[in-house]
């Protein structure tokens, strides 16, 4: 089995990905075959021996640290390469599996929904784009940065977005267990039993609406799938949005369907509603 780093042709049958892991390490064996054990090898005498010298030879500890490492940083570098590949070909399969159009990258300065106006070095990857029942969905992959240096933090996050015939301001259901301080607005009260699990917000005075939507149907829903996702609707798009990558297939085809689950106990109600329009829409959603 081949898992070419080139992208020149598309992926067959037989070179299926089902985990970025494993496809990625039997790229390595297959291409590197023993010589990877004697670069290990190599890499461990380097670091031993800067080591040593450096002792010897009372060399500066953050000094002796940056040479013994070099080896391991190729060796990570590479596989960063190798894994990127693996990812980018693992996703064109996944759209080309649901007969979707895939593109590598995005732009989410597009984007109005409030994730994506937080922190710095914003990058939205593996664009899936097509229909469901007539209606428009994207599914990518998203990343920021909050803070700097080694006070830095990088979320990842993959994204299900839909497009309903209903406006709507911003309205955002936080989950608790993926709590980052995101969504605006004011706190609206929830059930009992919901308060310790959710924060839902809203603008002023769309208590009523914001309840009609996130019903406790909906919220028992969310709390059985016991995934990290939040929701968000603004304008005419709902967003679910998952906290970390799906690094096999298996993840990818759950995240998708409890997404699409989800998506259909909402989009009556959404359908109907109309609040005061707003003329920002997803470009890419049309």
């Amino acid at each position: 089995m081949r898992y070419h780093t080139g992208m020149e042709t598309p992926p067959t049958a037989a070179q299926e990905i089902t985990s970025i892991t494993t496809a990625t390490a039997a790229y390595i064996k297959e291409h590197l075959g023993g010589w990877r054990w004697v670069i290990l090898v190599i890499a461990i005498a380097w670091s031993g021996a800067t080591v040593w010298l450096g002792i010897q030879n009372r060399w500066d500890d953050d000094g002796i640290g940056i040479v013994a490492f070099l080896p391991w940083i190729a060796i990570l570098i590479y596989v960063g390469i190798v894994q990127s590949k693996i990812r980018e070909q693992f996703w064109q399969q996944f759209a080309a599996r649901l007969g979707f159009s895939y593109e590598k990258s995005g732009d989410p300065a597009l984007e109005r929904a409030t994730r994506f106006q937080q922190g710095h070095s914003k990058k939205m990857s593996h664009v899936v784009a097509g229909e469901r029942n007539g209606r428009p969905l994207r599914l990518f992959t998203y990343q920021y940065t909050v803070g700097s240096g080694k006070n830095s933090h990088t979320y990842y996050y993959t994204v299900v977005e839909f497009k309903v015939a209903g406006r709507f301001p911003h309205l955002y259901l936080d989950s608790r267990s993926n709590w980052d301080g995101a969504g605006k607005g004011v706190k609206i009260p929830l059930p009992s039993e919901f308060e310790k699990e959710f924060r839902l917000l809203a603008p002023k005075e769309y208590e009523i609406e914001a309840l009609q939507i996130f019903t406790p149907d909906v919220l028992a829903y969310l709390l059985d799938t016991k995934l990290q996702y939040d929701v968000e609707l603004v304008d005419q798009e709902l967003l679910v949005i998952i906290g970390g990558l799906a690094n096999t297939l298996e993840k990818l085809e759950r995240d998708f369907a409890t997404a699409i689950n989800l998506f259909n106990r909402l989009a009556p109600v959404l359908d109907k509603m109309r609040f005061t329009e707003i003329k920002y829409h997803s470009p890419a959603l049309g």
